[in-house]
């Protein structure tokens, strides 16, 4: 329903520009591809809040890094003309275009984004607290947590979701994490009182389990 986007209170909407076929899996993408498949205008020209846009750092091929980041350059050029915010979503890969929790990229990208010009950044949680608190201070603007893969574990997912806060996230970005899981109502209430209200994990289980 249209209406549930029109007026104060609404949700926001964040329109992608861009597309990559990491995620495909038949036929397997070899060197993969990033293109961008519109303009930051338009996203205003649709009443989004926000523009969204991959950066992906581990092609066997320099050259594909280089048009991402000469893409990214002029869609943030566009955000800033057109007074939009622009949310970079770095991910490292590797042969394959498969994506990988490898920390030596992420803190690299995580710093490219913050100097492109994002104003969010959508970044991977590297697995512990002392990484995630790196690339916090490394970025010069919020970092938000992506959710990636659907974690099978509950107590998991809050309990990385507890440990992001403390150490800095600027808040969430979670898909499949919520909109798969058996509640997602439930769930949706576990995370806001881990990130809104400063909950424990073992709270935020039990309004999962009320």
């Amino acid at each position: 329903n249209r209406d549930l986007f029109v007026g104060k209170g609404k949700p926001a909407i964040v329109l992608r520009v861009d597309a990559t076929n990491i995620w495909r899996k038949k036929p397997e993408p070899k060197p993969g591809y990033y293109v961008q498949v519109a303009p930051a205008k338009a996203a205003v020209q649709l009443g989004a809040d926000a523009v969204v846009t991959f950066l992906l750092a581990g092609h066997e091929d320099d050259r594909q890094e280089a048009e991402n980041l000469e893409a990214l350059a002029a869609i943030g050029q566009e955000c800033q003309d057109f007074c939009i915010p622009f949310i970079i979503e770095p991910l490292a890969i590797k042969a394959g275009m498969h994506i990988v929790q490898d920390f030596d990229i992420m803190k690299l990208i995580v710093r490219v984004a913050s100097e492109m010009g994002a104003d969010l950044i959508k970044a991977d949680y590297p697995g512990d607290r002392k990484s995630f608190a790196k690339m916090v201070r490394i970025s010069s603007v919020p970092i938000l947590v992506r959710g990636g893969p659907k974690m099978e574990r509950e107590r998991d997912m809050l309990q990385m979701v507890k440990d992001a806060m403390e150490e800095g996230a600027g808040g969430l970005v979670f898909g499949r994490n919520i909109w798969q899981h058996k509640q997602p109502a439930r769930i949706l209430k576990a995370l806001n009182a881990i990130v809104h209200e400063n909950q424990s994990v073992q709270k935020a289980l039990s309004i999962l389990r009320k």
